[in-house]
């Protein structure tokens, strides 16, 4: 022990990320994780909330033409989509939010497509609640999306669990 702190002699390497083939996706994989994460895909229309104008910026940078809502003042800013609809339909993801999952594509795309997945997901659902920056969370009510996000993680290198609350 130095200083209080356990040293350990011997330790396990994280791997490398697993290679995929650039996949041809419907949706960019950062607008899918922002979709995820908190969109609104049941209905009629496609919409997500987020107080982060850097999250509406990124999306529309994807090429998305992205339309504010009317919310009430003291709410989350929400956006729409143009165009988008049928897409969400096509992919099967047109769901509530307990029943949300990544499509397989999504999965086994390149490393950069996970990579801004992860980001789109993160930058909408995630935290960082260790006190050293080690570690994040992502929060969700989809025991299947949880699965998948573990997946995608654990697929980029990382190592990640699935711990549940009852609310």
């Amino acid at each position: 022990m130095k200083s209080g702190k356990k040293c350990y002699k011997y330790n396990i390497p994280l791997t490398d990320p697993v290679q995929y083939n650039e996949a041809e996706l419907l949706i960019e994989p950062y607008t899918m994780g922002v979709l995820l994460a908190n969109g609104y895909l049941s209905g009629t229309g496609t919409e997500f909330r987020t107080p982060d104008p850097d999250v509406v910026k990124r999306v529309s940078n994807e090429g998305y033409t992205v339309i504010s809502r009317k919310v009430p003042e003291d709410a989350c800013p929400n956006y729409g989509i143009k165009n988008i609809r049928s897409l969400i339909r096509e992919l099967g993801v047109d769901v509530k939010s307990s029943d949300k999952f990544i499509p397989k594509e999504y999965l086994h795309s390149s490393i950069d497509q996970r990579i801004a997945l992860l980001q789109g997901l993160f930058d909408s659902d995630g935290g960082n609640t260790s006190h050293n920056g080690l570690s994040a969370n992502y929060y969700t009510t989809s025991p299947q999306l949880a699965s998948d996000v573990r997946e995608l993680v654990m697929s980029l290198g990382g190592t990640a669990q699935i711990n549940t609350v009852d609310r």
